[in-house]
């Protein structure tokens, strides 16, 4: 009888494309108006600065916007250059964003000064709603999950006394109230989130329908207390053969799990089933729109932007000492605003964590998976996490699944036989870099998910630019989508 093949994990390498060991400190700030009249658009900036730049912070936020400061200034010590950091506004009852994209913003931290803005227009409020009101930011700074959370005051007076007196094209955000420096600033902190999950009993799931299989384990939609979930079942034999290790490990990461679902591009993270007399199972939100596999038909999709979000998530993951191990366009959900959201953790783990997942024939995830991680000692690090990532970019960009014409253990025979994915002419230069890149034999000459971030990041952006303009009706046109590729069927 034949024995199953052992995938274990194997410590990450260091990486020539990223030397930096630079760690530094990292400040985070949060500037605006201390008060908000109606209907008046304001911004709220979050700043992001070394100690010796404070200086220069606050006098960008206070004497060249106008800005007053919303929070003690707080601190995350040690933070490598490199990390991505990710912020999410939460927009409070009564406030709208001027652009419904703005919500969350990333940026790199490199030890340079940085802000991350967010523009908002209070939609006018009853006398009975004057008080303060909390602006809550949720930052992803690497493995770390924080809230940064402030206050401002909103003013219910009617403005059109001031409609009369000319508006400067240089008014800032508190040039309409004289007394703003009167106001009392309430105390706002930064709130490190522990990693605890809630535990759900699985009687408690009201199950309605299959939804699929994987090599992980089966999942399932239901409800839960009123809300739509996702329920997704792991096999035990993952975690090994002890009965109480089994559960230890499976709660620890649970609770990882769920630090990861407040992260703007993964799916938001319900609960955890540990309960070894039931199906061991976490449960997520349910996305209805589907996935990024069952929208490629959609003409209006930003592609670039979609990958960089995955991309994204998939930098946390990273950050915090787990691989993804099942990156794919099916895995991948679109939300209401067209934006990349990571789902399916049932095979993710920790790297170093022995055991992993059985790789049997004609399972798994084979046509996605590394040719290191279709051979012995079957090991993955995160770089299997990129090569990965390079197929799923390839089946985003041509709208076709990998290796359509061939098994898995077809395709994984030729990965192993040095074949990769084809690129064809209509491929940019910059996705061709980037999928070259992915597909590299040596795990170590594969890029860092910060580089592919940054290069989609900048493709994306470039794209904003190039069609950047007015319509006819002087609105701004939305960036244009990457053009669509056309279908092919691929078999070598």
């Amino acid at each position: 009888m034949a024995r199953p093949l052992v995938s274990r994990a194997l410590p990450h390498p260091p990486h020539p494309s990223n030397p930096s060991s630079n760690v530094e400190d990292a400040h985070f700030a949060m500037y605006g108006p201390r008060t908000i009249r109606p209907s008046r658009p304001f911004s709220l900036h979050v700043w992001v600065f070394a100690d010796t730049q404070r200086a220069d912070m606050h006098e960008l936020a206070v004497d060249t916007m106008g800005h007053r400061s919303l929070s003690r200034e707080t601190l995350l010590q040690n933070v490598s250059h490199g990390t991505l950091i990710q912020a999410t506004l939460d927009v409070p009852r009564g406030f709208n964003l001027l652009h419904p994209l703005s919500a969350s913003q990333s940026m790199v931290w490199t030890g340079d000064l940085h802000r991350l803005a967010f523009r908002l227009q209070s939609q006018g409020h009853r006398q009975s709603d004057a008080g303060h009101v909390l602006f809550k930011v949720m930052l992803v700074v690497g493995s770390v999950v924080c809230s940064l959370r402030s206050y401002v005051l909103v003013h219910t007076t009617d403005d059109s006394s001031d409609r009369r007196r000319p508006v400067s094209t240089n008014q800032t955000d508190d040039d309409d109230d004289a007394d703003d420096d009167m106001v009392q600033c309430l105390e706002s902190v930064l709130e490190v989130l522990d990693d605890t999950y809630e535990e759900i009993p699985y009687c408690e799931l009201d199950m309605h329908e299959w939804i699929g299989s994987g090599a992980g384990g089966d999942a399932y939609r239901a409800r839960f207390r009123g809300q739509e979930v996702v329920v997704k079942t792991i096999r035990a034999s993952e975690y090994g053969s002890s009965g109480d290790a089994i559960q230890a490990a499976f709660q620890h990461e649970a609770a990882i799990l769920n630090r990861f679902g407040h992260h703007p591009h993964m799916v938001p993270f319900v609960g955890a089933c540990s309960d070894l007399s039931t199906p061991l199972s976490v449960v997520t939100s349910f996305m209805p729109l589907g996935s990024l596999e069952s929208q490629f038909a959609s003409s209006t999709l930003d592609k670039d932007l979609l990958l960089a979000d995955v991309a994204a998530a998939t930098c946390t993951i990273h950050a915090t000492g787990f691989v993804h191990r099942d990156l794919a366009a099916r895995n991948v959900l679109v939300d209401g605003n067209g934006r990349g959201i990571l789902s399916d953790f049932g095979m993710c783990r920790r790297v170093g964590h022995a055991g992993g997942a059985f790789v049997q024939h004609g399972s798994g995830p084979l046509k996605y998976m590394a040719p290191e991680t279709l051979q012995p000692p079957y090991g993955f690090t995160a770089k299997a996490d990129v090569y990965a990532f390079g197929v799923l970019a390839w089946e985003t960009l041509f709208e076709s699944k990998p290796f359509a014409n061939l098994t898995p253990l077809q395709a994984a025979v030729r990965v192993l036989e040095g074949q990769r994915l084809p690129m064809g002419e209509e491929l940019s230069g910059t996705h061709r870099e980037l999928l070259t890149a992915c597909f590299q034999d040596n795990p170590t000459d594969r890029p860092t998910m910060q580089w592919i971030y940054g290069t989609l990041r900048k493709a994306q952006q470039s794209t904003w630019l190039h069609n950047d303009g007015d319509d006819d009706s002087g609105n701004k046109r939305p960036p244009s989508a990457i053009t669509r590729r056309p279908k092919r069927e691929v078999s070598s």
